[in-house]
């Protein structure tokens, strides 16, 4: 098992991490606009194209995204390597509101040819069927 630790976004990148005592314990969350603290986390990022060269990955079969609703961002930065490889994709789509409109949206941005199927389904407040996981192939 290799270990990379970086997060997975559009772009090179770096986020801070906040870390927030509470209770005893700590609460950790990205926030961009926050002044930097003691505390904080700088989180380095990288796009699933980079990973490959970095790994020195030939082809890519296989993705599952379940990333506290960075699915949409990572995504917007994969249309070459869903494009060139057409990998399979388990995505979740339950962070955002829109995930279940704008993640196929952004999956046939980088290949048209994906067909979509849904995974554990469940109901929103708002009388209709959202998906858990959303799957391509």
């Amino acid at each position: 098992m290799v270990i990379c630790e970086k997060g997975v976004w559009n772009e090179p990148a770096t986020l801070t991490m906040r870390r927030q005592p509470s209770d005893n314990s700590w609460e950790n969350f990205v926030d961009p606009t926050a002044p930097p603290s003691g505390h904080d986390l700088l989180i380095p990022l990288t796009t699933l194209a980079h990973l490959m060269t970095d790994f020195h990955l030939e082809r890519v079969d296989f993705i599952k995204m379940d990333i506290e609703g960075a699915e949409q961002r990572v995504l917007s930065g994969a249309r070459g390597l869903l494009a060139k490889f057409h990998p399979r994709l388990a995505i979740a789509a339950y962070h955002h509101a829109d995930d279940p409109e704008k993640i196929p949206a952004l999956v046939r941005d980088g290949w048209p040819g994906y067909r979509l199927s849904c995974r554990h389904c469940k109901e929103s407040g708002h009388a209709r069927i959202m998906p858990d996981v959303l799957l391509f192939h």
